[in-house]
């Protein structure tokens, strides 16, 4: 039986300053925003154990692409990363360091978090915000 699936890399933004239309979603200035984001295509060789998997290689063509589109958005909305949360799953550290590199997120700001491996919502509630702010 297949395990549960990671869930994959957690993105904490700061909100600055609200200008002009389609900002309605974003109205209180310096509102924290969560963005939940699942890894990158990753690869199933016999042999490694669930936690060891790697990206494959559309996982490793696609993270960029999904990091530039994300960083489109956030410009559109004038918001910013703070931080990157990643399981310590290989394909999920793998995925944040991507993303990281195309929203100029260095990577001091890339925490991993053993918790996060083989998750459910449920347990993300269980992650204080002192883990998290």
């Amino acid at each position: 039986m297949r395990q549960k699936a990671d869930r994959g890399v957690i993105i904490k933004l700061y909100r600055q300053h609200i200008i002009g239309k389609g900002a309605k979603r974003w109205r209180k200035k310096n509102m924290k925003h969560l963005i939940i984001a699942r890894h990158a295509k990753s690869d199933w060789t016999q042999g490694q154990s669930d936690h060891e998997r790697t990206l494959n290689a559309r996982g490793l063509k696609e993270a960029p692409i999904m990091g530039k589109r994300l960083a489109e958005r956030l410009s559109q909305q004038q918001a910013k990363v703070d931080l990157i949360i990643s399981s310590s799953a290989v394909r999920a550290q793998s995925t944040a360091q991507l993303l990281a590199t195309e929203l100029n997120v260095a990577p001091e700001h890339i925490r991993t978090e053993d918790s996060l491996y083989a998750s459910s919502p449920q347990k993300w509630k269980a992650l204080s915000l002192i883990h998290i702010s």
